[in-house]
């Protein structure tokens, strides 16, 4: 590849002074796109400014126009580069570029992790806390080895919050830097017995714990600079009984049960705790006002709790230390900022309080909408299956994964049930909303979502691909800095963490954040974006109605910047979020759209990381960063366009076109058919004919027919049933063919109905493959002789009602046409002769009507039949057409049809 470069480089330039930048501009140039032919076009190659493009043609290359050509020589020979850059798409790199070094810069004065900068590592906190505890100046249980050790990094929201809102981020981050801790090391022993499980901690679980008398555990907490600021050692089976209260100035009223012992010596554990005050947690009791005691009994050994008050009024805050001491022992020690009741009780926790309440109710809403979906989709077959269970598993795996990286417990089988229910549960979720969303916006928009698709069938190496991710990438650098520039703007803002964002602080922070960001992005993006939005560009074509909807998505559920307050700012970043996305969504794609929300997501809560040193999390991440865009720029520089990726159709797409155009060609062999079936009845003065056909199938294999002789008798009409094997368009083909046969055989034979049959079996039987017949009766009404010659080949008895009998069935002997031929045939077949006078009815039907079942398996046989003939055998044939199928129709009720239904009544006058 060198060499031809350089040959081709040569060839077109040979005496060129073009310095090494402009070269190797010029020669990507023609790598990546071909060597123009034209030499004329060289020449002006040789400008200095396109070199410099070139170069820059190859860093984007061909980021926003992959379609059209990148170098072309026009008629007058002037060179255009229309692929690699638009206005819009230039202003995107560079508003993506100014974005990030924005975030970058202002990320420590905005950010409440900033305040981790310079914080003890892990690996020197925890030898604090193991010296802390051999020091003998603290409680511990026996037998420390048999405990689990868990730690992670806890973060106190509220006092974020509290600090922000008064005094701004910039001076919040500072004061959590120097002057409040905010940010400790949590380390926790624990001994579980019963099945106890711990799946990570919230807020309120550090704040108080539960008395769990199955438990052992010793908690501690250091801050940033590895102070103590909590201790706790909980043994099995501990039970206090308060026995005295008191202060510091007087010696303690006793109460007067359960009997005080000796062994309470109040002013020796005072010392006890102003020693550990002073020397072990760094506190100058002196500032502090010491509030009335309290002793208990735990195991009949005594326990002395001491508490301290100090009042911030630079912060107006005021710090409380908790103390319990337990034979000379420290058992118990808390240090917490109580923060102002009028900011506890602020409208705007109500508010948020409220919109918590408005989230769940809009969340059911949007349950209850995929579902009708889901269930109106499955039922049309507009579902593809194999995508949802594609992206299900990711996201059942994924989130597998983090329940296992931040489950806190020794109980393998326990976490392994947790793990499969709700990598199981989340798996449903997922697949359902993949499959919906897809199939709505396949309907609405086709191309959106055809780049995201091609993840399931590999087809990421290509231009397509690749221009989408880095896309996303660019907007997500945007949604940073934009972000960070509205929560610098406003001031009394406050910008908290995720709610469960307490759990990326463990030791697996990088992999559970890349796990976070991947399952929730699919399922987030897929529910409330392309399914919320394809779905009402479906009904109402307005963008402007889109974009409403787009803001209120984003503002009810922001998929970042969700912890901002107050008010203002909420509906700011939530509404400019929905928008964004929304706008994403509508101007690109969808993968564009969920690589900016997920790389927005795990850059924003991950960059902390950086300021801890933890090479390991670091260096995960960074690789994570680089694959993402490695693949995107793979795709870039791909010499193929994947224009084959936007072509791509579903399965289930096909299928319900394939079923449309087989329904069409149904709808076409039925209306076929009922032209080749008799049009008209024939009419006469001496009788009255009445008929009906109704497939059970687009089209069926009855057929019935009647003869007029070709000899001009009009006192004679041949009367044709029949009933192929099989059912729909092979039976109604064969239908035909029977058709044009009977036709031209009864003309031959006009006075023998046994011998037309014979003749019409030889023929079908030379015409089709054997397992095929029809059953067939041919009668030859003679009203000059009044009477009525008939054979029947295998058919269903004919009901004949007399005017002065009840109905009899007439079964002459005979076998179906088709199922052998000659004197086999013909030695079957039976004529029979039957005359006949005014009123006579005679009933041709085939079996569809008397093998009519209901729900219950019954049949609607022919002694119903019969019956129903006798009584209406007064009135027209076509009333009594008419009140068979109703009463056939009642009887079955909703039961499908199962087989094709034909009648013929013929009444003489």
């Amino acid at each position: 590849m060198v060499c031809d470069l350089g040959n081709s480089f040569s060839v077109f330039f040979p005496k060129s002074g073009m310095d090494p930048f402009h070269r190797i501009g010029i020669s990507l140039l023609f790598y990546f796109k071909g060597i123009p032919s034209d030499r004329s076009l060289a020449r002006r190659l040789e400008h200095p400014f396109v070199g410099i493009r070139s170069v820059l043609c190859f860093v984007v290359y061909p980021l926003f126009m992959a379609h059209d050509q990148e170098v072309k020589s026009t008629s007058s020979g002037e060179i255009t580069m229309k692929t690699f850059f638009r206005k819009s798409d230039w202003f995107v790199m560079a508003a993506a570029v100014a974005a990030i070094c924005y975030f970058a810069v202002t990320y420590h004065s905005t950010y409440p992790e900033a305040a981790l900068n310079e914080m003890i590592s892990r690996k020197e906190s925890l030898k604090i806390a193991e010296q802390l505890m051999q020091s003998g100046k603290v409680v511990t249980p026996a037998f420390m080895d048999s405990f689990q050790l868990n730690d992670r990094i806890y973060a106190n929201q509220k006092q974020i919050q509290y600090l922000q809102e008064t005094f701004g981020l910039k001076e919040a981050n500072r004061i959590m830097t120097s002057e409040i801790p905010v940010y400790v090391w949590n380390f926790s022993w624990n001994k579980f017995e019963g099945g106890n499980v711990n799946l990570g901690r919230n807020e309120k679980d550090e704040e108080e714990r539960p008395d769990d008398r199955n438990t052992e555990d010793v908690r501690l907490f250091l801050d940033r600079t590895g102070q103590l600021t909590h201790y706790s050692c909980q043994l099995k089976y501990q039970d206090s009984v308060m026995v005295l209260r008191g202060d510091h100035a007087e010696f303690p009223k006793l109460i007067p049960t359960p009997p005080v012992p000796d062994l309470f010596v109040v002013d020796s554990a005072r010392r006890t705790a102003y020693e550990f005050l002073k020397n072990v947690a760094n506190i100058d009791i002196d500032n502090f006002q010491e509030n009335p005691f309290q002793a208990n009994l735990k195991n009949n050994r005594p326990s002395f709790e001491f508490s301290f008050l100090s009042m911030n009024k630079s912060f107006n805050v005021s710090k409380q230390v908790k103390i319990r001491i337990e034979n000379k022992k420290v058992s118990f020690f808390d240090v917490r900022y109580q923060l102002p009741t009028d900011f506890v009780l602020h409208k705007d926790r109500r508010f948020a309080k409220f919109l918590d309440t408005i989230d769940v109710f809009i969340f059911l809403l949007f349950v209850v909408i995929t579902a009708i979906y889901f269930f109106v989709r499955f039922k049309s077959g507009a579902f593809d299956f194999k995508l949802g269970v594609f992206f299900g598993s990711i996201v059942g795996i994924t989130f597998g994964i983090m329940m296992a990286l931040t489950a806190g417990i020794e109980q393998w089988l326990i976490i392994t049930l947790i793990i499969i229910f709700g990598g199981g549960w989340y798996f449903f979720m997922a697949a359902v909303s993949v499959s919906v969303s897809a199939s709505v916006s396949h309907q609405v928009w086709p191309l959106k979502y055809q780049t995201f698709e091609a993840l399931r069938r590999g087809r990421v190496w290509n231009q397509n691909f690749g221009i989408s991710l880095l896309r996303g990438i660019f907007w997500s650098f945007i949604i940073l800095g934009a972000g960070s520039l509205i929560l610098q703007s406003i001031p009394g803002t406050a910008f908290l963490l995720n709610q469960q964002s307490h759990q990326k602080f463990g030791s697996n922070t990088s992999l559970f954040l890349i796990g976070a960001s991947v399952w929730t992005s699919i399922i987030y993006f897929h529910c409330f974006y392309l399914l919320a939005l394809s779905g009402i560009r479906a009904k109402i074509k307005s963008v402007w109605f889109i974009y409403a909807v787009g803001i209120f998505i984003g503002f009810i559920y922001p998929y970042v910047f969700n912890e901002a307050s107050p008010i203002p700012t909420r509906i700011m970043l939530g509404a400019g979020l929905g928008a964004l996305f929304t706008f994403l969504l509508l101007r690109y794609d969808f993968l564009t759209l969920i690589v900016a929300g997920m790389l927005t997501y795990i850059i924003q809560e991950s960059t902390f990381l950086f300021y801890l040193g933890d090479m390991m999390q670091i260096s995960i991440l960074i690789f994570f960063y680089a694959f993402v865009l490695v693949v995107a720029l793979v795709g870039v520089f791909s010499r193929e366009s994947g224009e084959d990726i936007l072509e791509y159709v579903p399965e289930y797409v096909t299928e319900i076109e394939n079923k449309k155009r087989m329904n069409r060609e149904f709808e076409i062999a039925r209306q076929i058919q009922s032209t080749l079936l008799c049009r008209s009845n024939p009419q006469s003065d001496v009788f009255e004919i009445a008929s009906m056909c109704s497939p059970a199938y687009e089209a069926g294999g009855d057929y019935y027919d009647f003869i007029n002789f070709a000899d001009g008798d009009n006192h004679k009409v041949g009367v044709v049933i029949g009933d192929v094997s099989g059912k729909g368009v092979s039976a109604a083909f064969y239908m035909t063919l029977v058709k044009g046969i009977v036709q031209t055989q009864a003309g031959i034979t006009p006075d023998s109905t046994k011998e037309t049959l014979c003749r019409v079996n030889d023929v079908f039987y030379d015409q089709i493959d054997r397992g095929k017949f029809i059953s067939m009766i041919y009668a030859i009404f003679d009203f000059n002789k009044k009477k009525m010659i008939m054979s029947r080949a295998g058919h269903n008895p004919v009901l004949i009602k007399k005017t002065d009998t009840r109905p009899e069935t007439h079964t002459p002997s005979g076998i179906a046409i088709g199922l052998s031929r000659g004197k086999a045939f013909s030695d079957s077949l039976e004529e029979i002769e039957v005359q006949f006078k005014p009123g006579d009815v005679f009933v041709f039907y085939t079996d569809g009507f008397s093998e009519a079942m209901n729900k219950r398996g019954e049949e609607y046989g022919e002694h119903r039949l019969s019956e129903l003939i006798q009584k209406n055998g007064l009135v027209s044939a076509q009333a009594i057409v008419d009140t068979i199928t109703k009463d056939v129709t009642t009887f079955v009720g909703s039961v499908p049809q199962h087989d094709d239904m034909t009648m013929i009544v013929v009444k003489i006058k």
